[in-house]
């Protein structure tokens, strides 16, 4: 009812149904459309404008009013008018695309619920996961932005506007999916295209919670510069902060959490603390058998024998 409600309001109002189609076409229009400007009135237009109602005036005011001398006066005067409604016609159009275009808010809800509408199915069948069995603080999407050569994405497709919160909004993100069953860790990463509305570049890995040797935050740099800022050897490259776990044969899955660099919205910022804190607890007592007093990390593990031979103890 309350659906049926906004549409009649918005079609009362002049205001298009949202349908996902109108809902693309204003996500794209967001990264490419400017405010509007009037084109200047060159002086060829001021000229014939100038001469249209120049005319008029003689035709209808110097010669004998008769019909003849309204009709041409008014039609230099619509000639005039014509080439002046055609100098503002493309300023009224880009105006009202630009008035149409979803705010800050609106954006940040979107891109959430598409990475969650087109990214978390592709992960579930990926890595088959059964969710009825994987509370929701173990399971947890962390995207970040690309602005930079790689990924798979062209570089000239690559958008990013300032928003007037003065943060970036970008096009195309890497996404890092964290999921903690009963027995091992899985991690699963993608590309989402925006403004294409598309998934591609999987990849994927997991470590079972026994071949687990440790887990940590860290800050490092990375190998990539902001784009437009590769030709200058003083740019410094992208730091990011980082939660890596480590299994004992040396492999490590990294996950990026933050790119302060790229400025972009908190919005998509993710807090793993609740996944880290149940996973540094997993791991303590599966191999330790340590008896934890928080109501919180009670109901998120499981008391299971202590494995003695292990040496290796989570950070």
């Amino acid at each position: 009812m309350a659906e049926e409600q906004k549409k009649e309001e918005g079609i009362r109002n002049g205001t298009p149904e949202l349908t996902e189609e109108r809902k693309r076409h204003l996500i794209k229009n967001f990264f490419v459309v400017n405010k509007a400007e009037r084109l200047p009135y060159t002086h060829t237009l001021l000229i014939i404008t100038y001469i249209s109602f120049a005319l008029a005036i003689i035709f209808i005011f110097y010669f004998n009013t008769t019909f003849f001398t309204i009709i041409i006066g008014g039609l230099c005067i619509a000639y005039g008018l014509l080439h002046i409604k055609r100098w503002n016609d493309p300023y009224k159009v880009q105006q009202k695309i630009y008035n149409e275009l979803p705010n800050s808010q609106q954006m940040d809800a979107w891109l959430l619920e598409d990475i969650n509408t087109m990214v978390k199915p592709v992960v579930i069948k990926e890595l088959s996961l059964n969710l009825d069995h994987i509370k929701p603080d173990s399971f947890i999407l962390v995207p970040y932005p690309i602005f930079w050569k790689g990924d798979g994405i062209d570089p000239a497709q690559l958008k990013r506007r300032m928003s007037s919160e003065g943060h970036y909004k970008y096009s195309a993100y890497k996404v890092q999916v964290l999921a903690l069953t009963d027995n091992y860790f899985s991690f699963f990463s993608c590309v989402y295209d925006w403004l294409e509305n598309t998934v591609k570049n999987f990849a994927s890995d997991e470590f079972f919670f026994d071949d687990i040797s440790s887990i940590r935050n860290d800050s490092e740099k990375t190998n990539f510069k902001i784009l437009g800022s590769e030709a200058d050897e003083k740019a410094n490259f992208v730091s990011v902060k980082t939660f890596k776990v480590r299994n004992m044969s040396g492999e490590v899955i990294t996950v990026i959490t933050n790119v302060t660099d790229l400025q972009h919205t908190p919005k998509i910022n993710t807090n793993l603390n609740q996944m880290i804190q149940i996973l540094r607890v997993i791991l303590r007592n599966r191999r330790y058998g340590e008896v934890v007093f928080s109501e919180t990390a009670k109901t998120e593990t499981k008391d299971e024998t202590p494995k003695t031979e292990t040496k290796n103890d989570a950070h």
